[in-house]
Parts: C-alpha cells; structure tokens; sequence
C-alpha cells in the first residue's frame, strides 16, 4: 500500500529542512530536496466520508456504547464530544477538568480548547493552529447523557485530566491514539461501509450537517476551530461568546438521534 500524497509531502518536507541545516554547517553544498513534492489532486471531501445517520445508529448500538463495555470512558465519551462538537480526538484527549466549566456571565457550560499547562511538569498541550483555541458550548445531550456527573466524579478523585487513563504514545505523544483505535473496532464490526470511516469522521458529519442546512457560517467557522477569511471577523472585535455560539450553532444541532439507552454509562 502506497502512502498519500500529504504523507509524502511532509516526509519531503521533513527532509529539505534536514537538508537546509546541514547545507548552513557545511555538510552539504546544496539543498537537494528543495521544492520536492507531489500535486495531490485528490478532492478533500472524498478522503473521509461523514457517517449517516444508520451509521450512527449502529454504531451507538453496540454493546461497548450501549451496555458500557468500554474498558475505559475516555473510549465511550470522547467519540459522542466530537460528534456534538465537531472537536478534534487530540482536542479531547488533551482536555483537563478545569476545562470543562460554567461560563461566570452567561452560565453556559463550555469546552476550553486552549494550550495552557495545568503545572510545570505536563507537557504542553498541542493545539492544530491559532485557531485552534476557541471555547465550544457543550450540548445538551452530552448533558443529558451524563457527561458533567462524570466530570464531577473525576474530580471527586483528584484528577487533573478529564481521561486521566490516557498515555502519549512513544512515537508522536499522540494521547489519543487509543481512542482512535477503540473506536475504529466498533465502527467496522457496526456497519457494512466502514470505509474512509473512522475518528476523525465524526468531526466530518458535525461538519456537514451545517454544511447541508447552509450553516456554515462565521459562527460555524469559529467553533470548528478555522480560520476566518474575513478580516474583519478574523483581526476586529471580540471573540464570540459561548452564549451566541450555543443559539447560533450547537443549539441547531439534531441527528434525530435515540441515546436514552446511553445514560448512565460512565458517570
């Protein structure tokens, strides 16, 4: 199986900064790997494909959803977050409990996505971009589900992060690779065409119920955690609050989905 072209572009490009370096000690004379790369061609909306809404059904069906078989919550919890937030499995994972709060003046529950250390010695969370930070209101079904009694039962035991039972992997510190994986089991052993199908499409089918109702807008841009092609919106103002977001984006949000069968777990 070949590698795609994004991978072969940020390998090349891995290699031309190595070549860079070693051009300005004098290992080298000149930078070979200068200007490599291939055109991808592909269309990006093809490369992952959003879940229906059988799919989804399937999915949240399955005995380690629906009757709490999960060894972990973290493998339960953070795949309904970025259904219902369209946040990154990075984002998730990386998430402490003093993340997760009340807003002082509007009262609105949100997810902090930031890159602050809780203390000195954790390593410093890694956010895609400027973008990236953003505060995201929570959704009431996340509510209804649960999510903030477990929030409160995690903090009832001292411990700093939301999914304290994730580890970095050794090769890219990734914390949320076990998520990914866990979550990939359930998907191919749920539905027939689980294929371009995994974590990250759940960030997608957020993305496109917007998307087909014509929602995508600044407030949609914002939240998903992308950057604005306004400048005004982009370099003017403030930061938009939890309170405009929720009525205006996550409030809309419905994929007719039954969870009733979901409460309880991991709380």
């Amino acid at each position: 199986e070949t590698i795609s072209p994004k991978t072969l572009n940020v390998t090349l490009e891995a290699i031309s900064s190595l070549c860079k370096w070693c051009v300005r000690e004098g290992f080298i004379e000149r930078n070979l790997a200068e200007n490599l790369g291939v055109k991808d061609a592909r269309n990006p909306v093809h490369l992952k494909k959003a879940y229906t809404a059988d799919d989804l059904r399937l999915i949240f069906q399955h005995p380690k959803f629906s009757q709490g078989k999960f060894k972990h919550p973290s493998y339960f919890w953070a795949p309904l977050i970025s259904l219902f937030t369209g946040m990154r499995r990075e984002e998730i994972a990386q998430l402490y409990c003093s993340d997760v709060y009340k807003t002082e003046e509007e009262k609105i529950w949100v997810f902090d996505v930031n890159s602050f250390r809780e203390r000195d010695g954790d390593k410093e969370k890694k956010i895609k971009s400027e973008n990236g930070c953003r505060k995201i209101p929570v959704h009431f079904q996340l509510v209804e589900l649960g999510l903030l009694d477990y929030l409160s039962s995690v903090k009832s035991f001292g411990e700093r992060r939301l999914f304290p039972e994730l580890t970095a992997t050794a090769k890219k510190g990734k914390l949320g690779a076990q998520i990914g994986k866990q979550f990939c089991g359930v998907v191919d052993a749920s539905i027939s065409n689980s294929e371009k199908k995994d974590f990250h499409s759940l960030r997608h089918t957020f993305a496109d119920f917007y998307k087909q109702r014509g929602l995508q807008n600044d407030f949609f841009v914002y939240l998903f955690g992308h950057r604005q092609e306004k400048l005004s919106a982009r370099q003017y103002g403030s930061e938009y609050s939890p309170k405009v977001l929720y009525d205006e984006i996550i409030s809309k949000l419905d994929y007719g989905l039954d969870l009733n069968g979901l409460k309880g777990k991991f709380v």
